[in-house]
């Protein structure tokens, strides 16, 4: 990565050695800056529980979540684990206090900042932290974020992935439909048969670009293949058969 990493003074050397130590990080109220892809990025790495409590209680944090508005990527991170009795009460004593802490208390305020627009996250140590904040950098530097808007792909009728037919494509086609589950598709499949057509051709799909004469194929194949109740799927308009 090209883009300095900018670390605040009062961080430890681990931290500081991954970058240029600068006081620019705190005027965006974090401890450690970059810039990327998405735009200015910080973290506010709070050791947990000592650091973090110590700052919820004497209003640090809130001042430090109005400065982090400036970014576009804040991120509010806990280092370290906490101990919970089984009535969840924080065990932990914190600077030689026992706060008064509790689990759901905990997740509610972390519900609360996450709606302020920064993102929590969790390490559970310093060298934790070095290795999350190298994953953070090449994510923000990432041109797409789509892992999310895909679906995985098909599995074979035994299971496993690769053994991969024409009718293990089509239950998976099914399946983007919303309300069709894995057992719906397959009563479609066994009753009707693979309930859509193709409207264009083999030609116009090889028309497209990136797509050749193995791939076209494969489309074909897999809306055409397949009869039921003495008919073939042909071509047409997608729609249910």
């Amino acid at each position: 990565m090209t883009d300095p990493l900018y670390i605040a003074p009062t961080e430890p050397w681990d931290l500081k050695k991954l970058g240029i130590s600068t006081l620019l990080p705190e005027e965006y109220g974090v401890d450690i800056y970059w810039e990327s892809y998405m735009g200015k990025c910080g973290i506010q790495r709070k050791r947990f529980p000592d650091d973090f409590l110590a700052s919820v209680f004497d209003g640090r944090l809130n001042r430090e979540y109005a400065m982090m508005k400036g970014l576009d990527l804040a991120i509010l991170l806990l280092e370290g684990k906490g101990h919970w009795t089984v009535d969840g009460r924080l065990l932990r004593p914190v600077n030689g206090k026992r706060w008064a802490w509790t689990e759901p208390q905990h997740r509610a305020y972390l519900a609360s900042v996450q709606l302020r627009g920064i993102q929590v996250h969790t390490t559970h140590s310093l060298s934790d932290t070095v290795a999350f904040i190298d994953t953070m950098r090449m994510w923000s530097n990432k041109t797409n974020h789509n892992s999310l808007s895909s679906r995985p792909g098909p599995k074979g009728t035994n299971g496993f992935w690769g053994d991969i037919d024409d009718e293990d494509y089509q239950l998976h086609m099914i399946q983007g439909i919303p309300g069709i589950s894995v057992k719906r598709a397959k009563a479609i499949m066994e009753k009707v048969g693979f309930p859509f057509m193709l409207s264009v051709s083999k030609e116009e799909l090889l028309s497209v670009p990136g797509i050749g004469k193995g791939l076209a194929d494969r489309i074909w194949n897999m809306f055409n293949k397949k009869e039921t109740n003495g008919s073939k799927s042909g071509e047409g308009t997608l729609a249910s058969g």
